[in-house]
């Protein structure tokens, strides 16, 4: 549980610094995985009184993996290929085309 947390810490954190809009979206996010993490958590002890709330530990860890690959792949992407946006041009002063 906690290096899952501390992993998602550590891409969040560097998710932070991607220019992702809308921010309500970006922070959102970031939030999903230690809300699915709780959820994960919880899920074990409820699963033996409520067999049915498996399905609620298959989808917390599917939001797990939806929003790291969301994360990993946006920061890479904008960290390795893409130049950067117009906007954060603007605001360092640099040329924009």
């Amino acid at each position: 549980m906690f290096g899952v947390t501390f992993i998602f810490f550590i891409v969040g954190f560097m998710f932070t610094h991607a220019y992702f809009r809308p921010v309500w979206l970006k922070c959102a996010v970031i939030a999903t995985p230690f809300v699915a993490i709780v959820l994960d958590v919880s899920s074990w002890y409820i699963i033996k009184l409520f067999h049915p709330f498996a399905w609620v530990e298959i989808g917390a860890g599917a939001l797990m993996a939806a929003c790291f690959a969301v994360m990993w792949l946006t920061t890479m992407y904008q960290m390795w290929f893409s130049k950067p946006p117009e906007a954060i041009l603007r605001r360092m002063g640099g040329d924009v085309p």
